[in-house]
């Protein structure tokens, strides 16, 4: 059982239940003024997961469309599709907007990461 299953039902199973709740209910650091009821009424953690699962059934999906019939012809019970060839660009755009998104993502971070304010130091005075 993968362990999106029992965390989108907020059992935190196999994790430390303080810092899991917080997670769950989306109260990290810098985030304590945001409603408390998530998104819709759903918590935080739990529409992430939600998503997160979605989107990797999704890709299972268009994948196995790459290798078998169904996804080199529409079935005949599509409306006006149905029988016809799936172009080729269909199920690489899903994949194509990923990647530059991901992409796109990953050449912020540097940016990102430098305006993080860095934690003062404090000096202390000495007096001999």
């Amino acid at each position: 059982m993968p362990l999106h299953i029992p965390w989108m039902l907020g059992i935190p199973f196999l994790a430390h239940e303080a810092s899991f709740d917080a997670w769950y209910h989306g109260r990290g650091n810098g985030t304590e003024s945001y409603p408390e009821d998530g998104i819709l009424g759903i918590p935080a953690g739990a529409m992430y997961l939600g998503v997160l699962t979605l989107l990797a059934v999704l890709g299972g999906i268009l994948s196995l469309g790459l290798i078998s019939g169904w996804g080199l012809v529409y079935p005949r019970w599509i409306p006006v599709l149905g029988g016809r060839r799936v172009p080729p660009w269909f199920p690489l755009t899903p994949t194509i907007l990923g990647s530059v998104l991901l992409v796109g993502y990953s050449l912020t971070l540097p940016v990102r990461i430098s305006l993080v304010p860095s934690p003062r130091r404090v000096r202390t005075i000495r007096s001999p």
